[in-house]
């Protein structure tokens, strides 16, 4: 009865869409960092770019702020694996307590989102940033720097940091014409795809 109430309670919330959420699996179309390569090499042989974009587990290096955050997660659209790569908005989420950065991928199905505003848009989407902000499931640091961690610094500064070193974006826009400081507005990157 107890396994009812679950099933009860997921088809409520649909917080794990499918069965493969259920057994762990967190993005559809989840790559190793090296494979983004491999599949710009192949676009450029092709010629044509991936019909879905793809999402990368990863540890995010804490440089400078050493908080012990968890591993996050990056999605790249299709259209970041162009020869050229247009210029990409970067966006980023962040989860909420109790939680962690698999939440947007699993009950925010925020690649499926992506994937089908990407598809509308000759292969552009923004570029998501799913950091951890917690540093547990049950942990809690408002997102500022304190004794439970320094969350801010993390988020303002390594995590754009490893973005920009990792994906070779370099100017990108984070927000409306900031400066690159990871503090985002949904808003701002959703306004101009292009």
């Amino acid at each position: 009865s107890l396994a009812l109430l679950g099933v009860m309670v997921n088809a409520h919330y649909q917080y794990l869409p499918t069965v493969a959420n259920l057994f762990g699996r967190v993005a559809e179309n989840e790559v190793a960092l090296p494979q983004l390569q491999l599949i710009r090499d192949d676009v450029r042989r092709t010629g044509r770019l991936p019909p879905k974009g793809s999402t990368v587990h990863l540890a995010i290096p804490a440089t400078q702020s050493g908080f012990p955050a968890r591993d996050g997660y990056l999605y790249v659209p299709p259209a970041f694996f162009a020869e050229q790569t247009p210029d990409l908005p970067i966006l980023m989420l962040l989860h909420g307590t109790p939680g962690g950065p698999e939440d947007w991928l699993v009950g925010g199905e925020a690649e499926r989102v992506l994937d089908s505003f990407a598809a509308s848009h000759d292969g552009k989407a923004p570029i998501l940033v799913l950091p951890d902000v917690t540093g547990g499931e049950f942990a809690d640091t408002e997102c500022v720097d304190s004794v439970r961690g320094h969350a801010e610094t993390y988020l303002t500064v390594d995590v754009p940091d490893f973005v920009r070193q990792t994906l070779d974006v370099g100017s990108a826009r984070w927000g409306r014409g900031r400066p690159l400081d990871g503090r985002l507005l949904l808003a701002d990157a959703l306004a101009s795809p292009s």
